[in-house]
């Protein structure tokens, strides 16, 4: 708007300058100036006098009406950046050619149970000093129910509200308010809020015509308000969407590179174990030989960790309290973080199930409390460690981290909270990167394994942090899931075979095919060998009788371990079939559980591993034998 224009709209509105007596004889409406008719009778005084005031209050309808269509205007192609700078302009030029001192708006939210001081503009840079988020609704009752009905309030006097207005009342005297207009903010039939002006100089009434004019406003502002809402609802969904997509590539390529290491100390530690075993006892070599294959343990314990942030980790699944879990580990915690820090644990009784892995639980609780304890710079530190049961739904998925195929219902919870340093904008967006870490030294796989034991588990987690302000990290974990829950195979009874049996072995790394063979043949079995699958079914054919079990790795070029295992079958029902793989039995379950007369081992693992497996699965007859963890049996 031009100066000139802007001046004359001062003029217009310098009902802020007069009382209410005066504001109210300037600003009377058109069709009370035509009825009126002064207690002596007509007169061309009276008349030139209803003359002038209707000029002037078409006038001042007029230029409110322009200055709306311009305030609208300005919001037509604004960008979510401009939204709330418009707004506030919005409520100072229309405060000010409306005569009041003070403007505001609040925003209703969860589903109307609490609400927002989102703007204001004061002509004498009032500043408020009371609460402006989660606001109860409650808390002004009168007032709200009327907004929420869509219904506009007008108050003359804070001193003639009501008494079930005491709230409100007090509210605007501390303010200093003498009058107000509280109007709706109204978007598709329903109230999103208020929009308030409020006279503090000296009290100022509003006619009806005003009234419809700032009702336009609500319409307006609500109108922008909306779209910054829905606007900043959809760039949060597209910067989950994206965050979901790093994970997912960072987890492929974690699981990825665990699989194709464990196949590496695979062969290494198969060869470690034939060298151990040709050695004489007295070789000085041995105690090298044992170091190399302790240094392979601690390699593999790394790749769990990778395969536990692509969430592809090992799990030995049970139903668990996880209020036991976290009492477990705060136990632990707290002796050794008590001397720092205060250390509070509200773990909640008597709470659902869940499936889950309670190394991983632990871990996960573990990394939690120690991540808000180096939050935590000095003395006088608070971790709190709480868990429940809470119902949410989609609008609280939404801003989880973790919320593709997650459905609204219960969910078991467990809370960690610090009041230490906070989290930065850019820290949050990288907080569960693997190897990212704010500190001088570590390699930043703590939270990045939360993330990936939690995506494990089929479950979600919260994160709210500001700089200076602590953080809040929230694992939600579906309650009573079957997901999880595995289920036994059904037994077949086979008839008991001699350790003489023979096994087809399929393994396409030709290091880790030759050292499953070794392995073997020294267990006492015959061993035939191939590079694929394709090989292994030419070999299979010719003898297809005599071939008792098959040794299959899972994840080969030509022919997966399952369509090889399919195969077979064809040729050979009731064979026996070991899968392995550097990916973990979880990751592989999917293919292992719709098979009969099947196990799996993990890779890498020693010789008795493999040997036990295939001896209990020949001379028990028993296909559903217990699943044997990597690295057993040391």
């Amino acid at each position: 708007m031009k100066d000139s224009a802007a001046a004359d709209l001062l003029v217009l509105g310098s009902g802020n300058h007069q009382c209410a007596s005066e504001t109210k004889a300037l600003h009377t409406s058109v069709f009370d100036i035509v009825l009126r008719e002064d207690n002596s009778g007509w007169s061309p005084q009276s008349a030139a006098l209803s003359v002038r005031e209707m000029e002037e209050a078409l006038r001042y309808h007029c230029e409110f009406e322009k200055l709306l269509l311009e305030i609208s205007t300005e919001f037509i192609n604004l960008d979510l950046m401009g939204v709330d700078a418009a707004i506030s302009n919005a409520l100072r030029r229309i405060a000010r050619f409306a005569g009041v001192d003070l403007s505001y708006t609040f925003l209703l939210k969860e589903n109307n149970a609490k609400m927002d001081i989102t703007h204001w503009w004061a002509e004498d840079n009032f500043t408020p000093q009371f609460r402006l988020r989660d606001i109860p609704v409650t808390k002004y009752h009168w007032v709200m129910q009327q907004i929420i009905n869509r219904e506009t309030v007008d108050i003359e006097h804070p001193g003639k509200l009501p008494g079930a207005a005491a709230a409100e009342r007090r509210f605007l005297e501390m303010l200093g308010v003498k009058s107000a207009l509280i109007v709706p903010l109204i978007y598709a039939g329903s109230s999103i809020g208020l929009v308030g002006f409020a006279a503090r100089t000296c009290a100022r009434l509003f006619d009806k015509d005003e009234i419809n004019l700032l009702k336009m406003v609500g319409h307006i502002l609500a109108s922008a308000m909306q779209y910054k809402r829905s606007q900043e609802a959809l760039r949060s969904l597209e910067s989950q969407m994206l965050n979901a997509r790093k994970l997912e590539s960072l987890g492929l390529l974690a699981g990825g590179i665990a699989h194709d290491f464990n196949n590496l100390l695979m062969s290494i530690l198969g060869h470690a174990s034939i060298a151990m075993r040709e050695l004489p006892a007295a070789s000085t070599a041995r105690s090298s030989i044992s170091r190399i294959e302790c240094i392979t343990h601690q390699a593999a314990e790394l790749t769990s960790r990778l395969l536990a942030y692509a969430g592809k980790g090992r799990c030995c699944v049970e139903q668990l309290n996880l209020s036991d879990c976290a009492r477990e580990i705060a136990n632990l915690f707290s002796t050794v973080e008590a001397r720092k820090h205060q250390f509070i644990c509200n773990c909640a009784k008597d709470m659902p199930c869940i499936d889950g892995d309670l190394a991983q639980i632990h871990q996960l609780v573990m990394n939690l409390l120690t991540n808000a304890a180096e939050a935590i710079d000095g003395a006088g530190g608070i971790i709190t460690l709480s868990t429940g049961v809470v119902s949410v739904d989609q609008q609280y998925l939404l801003n989880t981290y973790i919320r593709e195929g997650m459905p609204e219902g219960a969910y078991v919870y467990l809370k960690v909270e610090d009041n230490g340093c906070g989290m930065s904008k850019d820290t949050l967006s990288r907080v569960f990167d693997p190897f990212f870490t704010t500190k001088s030294a570590g390699r930043g796989l703590g939270l990045a394994a939360v993330l990936g034991i939690v995506r494990a588990h089929r479950g979600t987690i919260q994160l709210k942090s500001e700089p200076g302000k602590g953080s809040v990290f929230t694992v939600l974990f579906p309650c009573l899931a079957e997901v999880f829950a595995r289920k036994k195979m059904p037994s077949t009874a086979l008839p008991a075979v001699k350790r003489g049996a023979r096994i087809l072995v399929v393994e396409d790394e030709e290091d880790v095919r030759a050292v499953v063979v070794d392995f073997l043949r020294h267990g006492g079995f015959e061993v035939v060998s191939a590079p694929d699958g394709r090989s292994a079914l030419r070999e299979f054919a010719k003898g297809k009788a005599d071939f008792d079990a098959a040794v299959i790795d899972m994840i080969m070029p030509d022919m997966s371990g399952d369509e090889v295992c399919r195969e077979l079958r064809r040729l050979k029902e009731d064979l026996l079939v070991i899968f392995t793989s550097g990916y973990s039995e979880r990751d592989m379950a999917a293919y292992v559980r719709d098979q009969t007369r099947s196990s799996f081992v993990q890779k890498p693992y020693m010789p008795e591993v493999l040997i036990d497996k295939v001896s209990r699965m020949l001379d028990d007859g028993n296909s559903s034998s217990r699943n044997i963890s990597p690295l057993s049996g040391m």
